[in-house]
């Protein structure tokens, strides 16, 4: 009788060494693989949500690229890549046409490279005067603030090596309404052209016609996005293999084409 109890206390405590080995051995691990599986899928859902919220912003984007596109081309005629001084030279003259004045000259001068604006210090304030010796009236001064002027923010991929200005001169005669009508036709024409300055003078006859002078500038912008392209293009081109003459060859020196130096 004794003899059978402890079979059957083995027995139980052998059934429950079972289990506990079956859960630390195979339900543990496969509870943490799900735990697992389960945070990798929320992870990647997540993901999705996020490409779909970029997916459709791009494809909003996208139905507005006609439009950019649009902006971008009048953006180049404006500011082009080049001088184009002759396609200049005709939008004058038929800017000159259309209001009633006659071009006496044109004159494009060499182009200067671009500053960026300098850094302005912060705003300084100062307080009023304070000498040792005290007023006998005690009087209430407001601090003196002195602002700095404002500057505007200047791209960074505006460069002195890809942006320039180009000093312009245009001089015309013509009625004073005529002149006025030229000159904001020329502020307001298909190529940036900034006026820095007009002066006029009233011809000595009886004809009331009036000689203007106009100076500015006209803006070049060559592309950056392609300037960037065509150097790393250079870079990743292999390099042509030196192949060995049989024959010495002269060397033959010629003179260096000079650098043109933009004037400031």
């Amino acid at each position: 009788m004794q003899r059978h109890r402890i079979i059957s206390g083995l027995t139980i405590l052998l059934m429950f060494a079972v289990v506990a080995a079956g859960y630390f051995l195979v339900v543990s691990p496969q509870m943490a693989s799900a735990s697992t599986t389960s945070a990798t899928l929320s992870s990647v859902q997540s993901q999705i949500r996020t490409s779909e919220v970029l997916l459709a912003t791009y494809k909003s984007q996208q139905k507005k690229l006609p439009e950019l596109r649009t902006q971008l081309a009048e953006l180049r005629a404006s500011i082009p890549s080049n001088v184009d001084g002759a396609g200049f030279i005709r939008e004058l003259s038929a800017m000159a046409e259309s209001s009633g004045v006659v071009i006496q000259g044109a004159g494009i001068q060499t182009a200067m490279n671009y500053t960026p604006p300098a850094k302005v210090s912060a705003p300084t304030t100062s307080a009023g005067s304070s000498g040792r010796t005290p007023s006998p009236t005690p009087s209430a001064s407001a601090p003196t603030v002195t602002t700095a002027p404002s500057v505007a923010a200047s791209d960074p991929l505006i460069t002195t090596t890809n942006f320039v200005a180009v000093p312009v001169t245009v001089t015309t005669e013509g009625g004073w309404g005529a002149t006025m009508t030229f000159l904001k036709g020329i502020q307001s024409g298909q190529r940036l052209f900034l006026v820095t300055k007009m002066s006029t003078s009233l011809k000595g006859d009886d004809s009331g016609l009036v000689d203007a002078t106009f100076t500015g500038y006209l803006y070049v912008l060559t592309d950056p996005t392609a300037a960037t392209s065509n150097a790393t293009a250079s870079k990743a081109a292999p390099k042509p293999a030196p192949t060995a003459s049989a024959t010495p060859e002269s060397s033959q020196t010629g003179t260096p084409t000079p650098t043109p130096t933009a004037t400031r």
